[in-house]
């Protein structure tokens, strides 16, 4: 998958972190885009997916390829379960690798 994902970075991307924060798991994307944000040569943004998708089809003509990450936990709460803090650890250091 990652590889996958390689493929269509190697030019200019955007990279869009949606989730609530306030979901516990939900939340992984959120957090993804403010832990890379302004480390990696591509753009970032936490904000709403149809707004954004509107805006890149329309204004960049880009490719859009959505990595989906299946929560575990949707309690209210700002912690996410261990097995979705070791994704969003393996995530953040291959974007930043």
């Amino acid at each position: 998958m990652l590889e996958h994902l390689r493929a269509h970075l190697s030019g200019k991307a955007v990279i869009l972190g949606i989730g609530s924060t306030l979901r516990s798991d939900d939340g992984i994307g959120s957090i993804l885009a403010s832990r890379i944000q302004g480390k990696i040569p591509h753009i970032v943004y936490d904000a709403s997916i149809s707004l954004i998708i509107n805006y890149l089809q329309n204004s960049l003509l880009a490719d859009i390829i959505v990595l989906m990450i299946q929560p575990k936990v949707l309690n209210f709460g700002d912690k996410l379960s261990p097995e979705l803090d070791k994704t969003l650890n393996i995530l953040e250091n291959w974007f930043l690798a």
